[in-house]
């Protein structure tokens, strides 16, 4: 909890600044609302049932002129707790434990309306699949955390975005939860892409890093496919972890109701330490539904099951309600 103290102190300038930015020749539409989940796992292989809850606050403010938005704060904090989890994030000290969290806690600045916009604070990391889809408080989750190491990050990152280019790169310390500089520890990640706005988007991602005894890249290609009310995502990356090459493939076939408040899904994931020799790292398939039941409530559910050659097989059920208002 001390952390978490130190590292609002840290941020204060960013929250006054946020909050309170304003002028004549400006207008700020500030919203904001509160954000709570409760999420249970249970686990068929150990009969253990596991929790992690989440209480906090998401605060968007943009600030435009007549030709742009110049200045926009994305400000998210949480009281995450969780409750006989394992393995669990590296931020919390046991398996039974409560912890201040950021998810995205930035400043976004567009200078000119031909300049890229600049990021400063924690931003999401830009790396396949999980660039175009929002999963943050929810089930859903595309690994982005296995190849880069963290899904978002301390540091800084510009992107510009039209009708065909996407293109995004950050460069952050590495240090997660904490703002927190060591010496020669960083996470560089890109992503190019041709657009967010068309049937067929397809995307690089390039990553880097260095952190504490881990030195890591990855390259990725992903592609998103939608038609009618059917999706398809698919990603495949290749890179190599501490020497190790390690290539790794995701499949997603989703398909929303007519009203668009529900989505089922079907996963596949594959993944291989040094793939000439064929060892298997994971086998494993995900399915899910989400239900957005109101604009303020949604429903969650996700089984789990994955084969393979040196992890104990997985046999999970995972349930979340998650409120916004």
């Amino acid at each position: 909890m001390q952390n978490f103290f130190y590292r609002i102190h840290q941020i204060l300038p960013l929250v006054i600044f946020s909050f309170g930015v304003q002028a004549e020749s400006f207008h700020g539409n500030a919203k904001w609302r509160w954000d709570a989940s409760s999420r249970h796992q249970y686990d068929f292989e150990r009969d253990k049932n596991a929790a992690i809850h989440a209480f906090g606050i998401d605060y968007h403010n943009t600030i435009s002129d007549t030709k742009r938005d110049n200045l926009t704060a994305l400000l998210q904090l949480y009281y995450t707790r969780i409750d006989n989890l394992n393995p669990h994030p590296g931020f919390f000290e046991d398996d039974d434990d409560q912890e201040f969290t950021f998810r995205n806690f930035n400043l976004q600045w567009t200078p000119t309306i031909s300049s890229p916009t600049f990021k400063f604070g924690r931003t999401e990391l830009p790396f396949g699949i999980e660039t175009l889809e929002d999963t943050n408080g929810t089930i859903r989750d595309y690994g982005i955390g296995r190849k880069v190491g963290y899904k978002a990050d301390w540091g800084l990152g510009l992107f510009r975005l039209d009708e065909n280019l996407d293109i995004e790169a950050t460069w952050t310390l590495g240090s997660n939860q904490e703002i927190d500089y060591e010496d020669g520890n960083y996470v560089g990640a890109f992503r190019v892409g041709n657009g967010r706005q068309k049937t067929l988007i397809y995307g690089f991602s390039a990553t880097k890093r260095r952190v504490d005894k881990t030195v890591s890249q990855n390259f990725a290609l992903d592609l998103h496919w939608y038609f009618n009310l059917n999706r398809v995502l698919f990603e495949i990356s290749k890179g190599n972890k501490n020497a190790v090459t390690e290539m790794e493939t995701l499949l997603e076939v989703g398909r929303h109701s007519q009203d668009e408040t529900l989505y089922y899904y079907l996963q596949h994931w594959y993944a291989s330490q040094n793939p000439d020799a064929g060892r298997v790292k994971d086998n494993a398939l995900w399915a899910g539904v989400d239900w957005q039941v109101n604009r303020e409530v949604t429903l969650e559910a996700q089984y789990r099951r994955r084969f393979s050659s040196d992890k104990k097989d997985l046999n999970q059920i995972w349930l979340q309600i998650r409120f916004q208002l």
